[in-house]
């Protein structure tokens, strides 16, 4: 049996509305951060900008949550990255 995430379609609009949740916890987090340190510190987020694997996170998703980030004003820099390409998240059984 073979059981791939990234072809379940359900899963996949199931994991897309958690990484929506996912962006707004990461701008409550900011949030609280910058009102706890104030200006002084230099505050960063680093962005995963490519999963490279089959619905993963891509490009366009990295650049949304970067434009809410600059938008709600509390990073002081983002830095984008990207991963080794690596196969899909498979669970297999024999």
């Amino acid at each position: 049996m073979r059981l791939s995430l990234a072809h379940d379609e359900p899963a996949h609009r199931r994991l897309r509305r958690l990484a929506r949740a996912a962006a707004r916890l990461v701008l409550e987090i900011l949030s609280a951060v910058r009102d706890a340190v104030g200006r002084d510190l230099a505050i960063g987020v680093r962005l995963c900008g490519d999963e490279r694997i089959d619905r993963g996170t891509t490009i366009t998703d990295a650049l949304a949550v970067a434009q809410m980030v600059e938008a709600q004003g509390c990073a002081d820099y983002l830095k984008p990255q990207s991963v080794p390409r690596r196969p899909s998240l498979v669970c297999s059984t024999v």
